[in-house]
């Protein structure tokens, strides 16, 4: 299964999102945002399966949300993770 994070501005905004989806998009949950893609802003993300990233962002314009990035994870040829914007 291949996820995405979906970084908002700040944690109060990402944890009110993720309770207003989590009856819409399954297995979605709250992580912290890996240091290589957090850039100033909100510390925590929203980890969900990628074939529902789409539906995420149209969620979050819908609900508001203005500073929005979705990364994809994916694994290099070393086995490291890495964030892809999408």
């Amino acid at each position: 299964m291949e996820y995405a994070l979906l970084i908002t501005g700040s944690v109060t905004k990402t944890n009110l999102f993720k309770k207003s989806i989590e009856n819409k998009i399954p297995h979605i949950s709250v992580v912290q945002t890996p240091t290589s893609i957090k850039s100033g802003g909100c510390s925590y993300s929203i980890r969900f399966r990628r074939e529902f990233a789409g539906q995420i962002a149209d969620l979050a314009r819908s609900e508001g949300l203005k500073k929005i990035n979705i990364y994809a994870e994916s694994y290099n040829s070393l086995g490291q993770k890495e964030y892809i914007p999408i």
